[in-house]
């Protein structure tokens, strides 16, 4: 924990949260040394996510990624047009994950109009697929 304080924003109590609701922390993401993983294994019988692991990003929220995650979706909930774009490449790179290629999800996620704009505007900061 000390180690984690020291490198990110985040409290004791939002790092014992995530582990006390069963999340494993995995460290620094290959992006940046400041985006945090923890990792939850998903059950749900009957439905495709079962066994299926689940991510959480902790960032500062000045992190470019950051700002990329929050541009997308503010986008996609005020311009339909950027939604059915995101909903659209993800639908297309879900046949990557069923076989367990997680690379190619993002590098065809990140192939669209709307990723292709995030990047000229964080220009810091490339967005999945570049």
């Amino acid at each position: 924990k000390q180690w984690y304080q020291r490198r990110v924003a985040i409290t004791a109590g939002i790092f014992t949260a995530l582990i006390d609701s069963g999340f494993l922390f995995v460290g620094s993401s290959p992006h940046h040394q400041d985006d945090i993983w923890f990792i939850k294994q998903i059950t749900r019988d009957g439905s495709r996510l079962d066994k299926q692991f689940f991510k959480i990003h902790v960032t500062p929220a000045t992190l470019g990624l950051s700002r990329v995650l929050v541009e997308t979706r503010d986008r996609c909930n005020e311009n339909q047009t950027d939604f059915e774009t995101y909903k659209e490449a993800k639908v297309k790179a879900a046949k990557h994950l069923k076989e367990g290629n997680s690379l190619g999800y993002k590098k065809v996620k990140g192939s669209n109009k709307l990723f292709a704009e995030l990047n000229e505007n964080n220009p810091n900061y490339p967005v999945q697929g570049k």
